[in-house]
């Protein structure tokens, strides 16, 4: 269990001990469907400061407008990371890479409380409940939820025998394999690679206990897990993006890509003289992806008794204008954006910058806070 085990320890349980070999300086790089953000942080005198961020645009690599959703080769990849980190005035060479979630699963099973030897032989055979490839193409990790949450002492007490949770999680050796290539081509010392919501966690959770629910709104997909003490009980990809919302918007008024993502960034869901129309295709197409936050919430709620007490929203598309007055009035819960940045030293008069692009760096600070929470 040797490439995911410090991934979901530090991922789930937000602590544990730095990767070998420290360093005073890292930058996490979030590799996107649209964009590719990074956030350089260094360590100094027992504090962490944030040295510098940057996001550039993937669709002029792959001739398309800014903001679009493309798919690119390994080796164009590492140019554009190899271009932000010279546009973002990046200093260091040592990086974590996010893996994007539409190559990974992750899912929690219930065992009958077993040695971690055991866990070698069952834990591909439960997998291929969940994994619709032969196993040969992936690789599987685990980890064993602790006994303290777990709930060890109710099923004592109703005389049931002990269960164990493990999380377990699943990677295509595909995108392995192509992770390490980009890494080599764009000249970067990995310090590895980490799953998305991994990283959204250690950058914006507070110790939360209860319940939260992230919705992760990005271009190409929207990303819904629920972390409870640190463990995450539901997760869910649904492969729509605040994208599919512009590419609506340009059909509905016949305009082009560009004039869309403008509008769906100033007007959005929000009631704005003279641009109804806007507001009306925006709410409309964001719709779906509310009624796919309450399949998951309703089913989370159902199965564990338990309600969700607060909904952090990160990615890009959760800053449209009205999308999270939408949710808390959809959901009547706790819901802000993620802070990431607040997890680090930056001059004062920054902060109202960074709490707005906050949201979209959520995964590229998670990273590079790896090496050092």
């Amino acid at each position: 269990m040797s490439f995911f085990q410090d991934l979901i320890q530090k991922g789930q349980g937000l602590i544990g001990s730095a990767l070998k070999g420290s360093v005073n300086s890292i930058v996490g790089i979030d590799v996107g469907t649209s964009a590719i953000k990074v956030v350089q942080l260094k360590r100094q005198g027992g504090k962490i400061t944030l040295e510098t961020y940057g996001e550039l645009g993937l669709g002029s690599y792959a001739n398309e407008k800014a903001g679009k959703v493309v798919t690119l080769q390994p080796d164009v990849i590492a140019t554009a990371i190899k271009d932000i980190l010279k546009e973002a005035n990046v200093t260091t060479k040592v990086a974590v890479l996010s893996i994007q979630s539409q190559a990974t699963l992750i899912f929690l099973v219930e065992l009958p409380e077993i040695s971690e030897k055991e866990l070698a032989a069952i834990i591909p055979n439960e997998a291929r409940k969940y994994i619709p490839v032969p196993l040969t193409e992936v690789s599987l990790d685990w980890y064993i939820v602790p006994k303290k949450q777990t709930y060890e002492e109710e099923q004592a007490a109703a005389g049931t025998q002990p269960k164990m949770e493990v999380v377990v999680v699943a990677v295509r050796n595909e995108t392995l394999s192509q992770y390490r290539d980009i890494s080599t081509k764009a000249g970067i010392e990995t310090r590895g690679n980490e799953i998305e919501i991994f990283s959204a966690i250690r950058s914006s959770f507070h110790r939360e206990i209860a319940p939260v629910m992230v919705v992760d709104y990005g271009a190409g997909s929207t990303k819904i897990s629920i972390v409870e003490y640190g463990v995450v009980r539901a997760y869910h990809v649904v492969n729509r993006g605040s994208a599919f919302t512009t590419e609506s918007l340009a059909r509905t008024l016949s305009i082009d890509f560009d004039k869309a993502e403008e509008l769906k960034r100033s007007v959005g869901m929000t009631a704005v003289a003279g641009q109804e129309r806007v507001a009306e295709s925006a709410t409309t197409n964001t719709q779906y992806i509310i009624n796919e936050v309450q399949t998951i919430l309703l089913q989370y709620e159902r199965q564990s008794h338990k309600a969700v007490t607060k909904i952090i929203l990160s990615g890009g598309g959760s800053a449209m204008p009205g999308f999270l007055e939408k949710v808390a009035q959809s959901f009547g819960v706790e819901t802000v954006f993620a802070d990431p940045f607040d997890k680090a030293e930056a001059p004062e008069f920054m902060r109202p910058v960074l709490q707005k692009a906050g949201p979209e760096f959520t995964v590229a600070m998670g990273l590079a806070l790896k090496d050092f929470l």
